[in-house]
């Protein structure tokens, strides 16, 4: 099943040496987590996509019985290189998003909370 939506990027961990595993807020399927496969890569279309808090476009490939979904494409729509200006802003930010990564069930459609 592939799913495109729109999502925010919670967090990404280093998988291998040129990919993560990114955890995404979508809008129609709640936390979804998947590798991006190549991402880490200086040329890699994911590059800039993929930071957290970023608001995205993404594509990904989900399989029936498998945690890990695959990510297609990334396009970014909204960076949150703003919000960082703040430091003090960045922190409370950056704290919410660890408790919607820790806290959300994955699959679990929250329209309330990505609004």
């Amino acid at each position: 099943m592939r799913l495109t939506s729109e999502a925010f990027v919670l967090s990404r961990t280093p998988l291998t040496e040129s990919s993560w595993i990114v955890s995404l807020l979508t809008r129609h399927k709640g936390k979804v987590r998947a590798v991006a496969k190549g991402a880490r890569r200086p040329r890699s279309p994911f590059r800039g996509a993929l930071e957290p808090l970023n608001r995205v476009r993404v594509e990904v490939s989900l399989r029936e019985g498998r945690d890990l979904g695959t990510v297609i494409s990334a396009d970014l729509e909204e960076s949150a290189f703003d919000l960082f200006g703040s430091w003090p802003s960045a922190k409370i930010l950056l704290a919410t998003v660890e408790v919607l990564d820790r806290g959300l069930a994955d699959h679990a459609a929250e329209e309330e909370t990505f609004r």
